[in-house]
Formats: structure tokens, C-alpha cells, sequence
């Protein structure tokens, strides 16, 4: 679908974005490792309809309605929450296996991920704030690409611990 509908649904960043990925999720699969991490970050995708609603909205001109500020009040939860379990879980992770880490695999690709999801809720944290104003825009796409570079990027560390 992606490559069928390639300029209407996104540009050369959506078509990285889900090409890094579906690689990364192979990846998990062909190596055995990591199952439990990628479901995790899949739970991020749970915010995608709102964001899409959020977008529809926005082309319809609908900003000032009460279904656009409950959306963006669902789609800011949303993210709160699976962000929130994500990092707990993540970061209880690292704590309980620091020296494991430290000894045995690529100390900087575990922070690296780490890095790339702080990046993340900042980026969207920053969003909600600017909003307001609209005088900067936040290239998401960008973003994207960055989380799905950390997911290559930990699947490939997980194969060595």
C-alpha cells in the first residue's frame, strides 16, 4: 500500500520510516531476540489513529471544535501513557542489567536507543507547546526515521547480549 499510493501517502521519510521498521522487526524474528522490546514499541502505534483524526481534522478546518481538543487531549494520553511504560520498563531494564551491558555488548547502541526515545517525548512535548503559537514547525518525519533507526539499531545490539 505504501509504494502503491507512495506520493499520496508520505514521501521519501514515510517509505524509510516503515522500510527500518519492517527491517527491524526481521531482523527480531530471523535472530530470535527482542520480541518482547518491538511489541513494546509497536504499543507506540496505538496513537496513530488520533494522530490521523488530528490531521483530518486540521484539513477540514475543524481546529476550534470540541472533538479536536478532545482528540488532542486522547492523542497527549495516549502518548503519556505508553511512552511512560515504555521508558519504566526500558530504563528498570538497563538498571538490573547495567554491568551485563557495560561488559558484554555495544555500551553505546543500548544509549543510543535511549537517547532516541528522550528525543522523541521531548520533540513531542515541544510540539504540544508550540501548537499554540504555530511560529515553529516540528519536521515529525524526522523523528520518524530516528526511532526507527534506534529499533535497527537495538535488535541488532540484542543479538550479542
Amino acid at each position: 500500500m505504501i509504494l502503491w499510493h507512495f506520493p499520496a501517502l508520505g514521501g521519501k521519510e514515510y517509505l524509510l520510516h516503515h522500510g527500518l521498521s519492517m527491517y527491524s522487526i526481521f531482523l527480531s524474528l530471523i535472530s530470535g531476540n527482542g520480541q518482547f522490546y518491538i511489541l513494546m514499541v509497536l504499543f507506540t502505534e496505538s496513537t496513530t489513529p488520533f494522530v490521523n483524526l488530528r490531521w483530518y481534522l486540521d484539513l477540514a478546518r475543524k481546529k476550534n471544535s470540541k472533538l479536536y481538543i478532545l482528540n488532542g487531549i486522547a492523542l497527549f494520553l495516549g502518548w503519556l501513557v505508553t511512552l511512560f511504560v515504555i521508558f519504566l520498563f526500558i530504563f528498570l531494564f538497563v538498571v538490573c542489567h547495567f554491568f551485563v551491558y557495560f561488559l558484554i555488548c555495544n555500551f553505546k547502541i543500548k544509549w543510543n536507543v535511549n537517547v532516541t526515545l528522550f528525543t522523541w517525548s521531548f520533540k513531542t512535548e515541544m510540539n504540544v507547546k508550540t501548537q499554540r503559537d504555530q511560529k515553529h514547525e516540528i519536521n515529525i518525519m524526522q523523528l520518524y526515521i530516528a526511532c526507527s533507526l534506534g529499533s535497527v539499531l537495538c535488535i541488532s545490539a540484542l543479538k550479542y547480549t
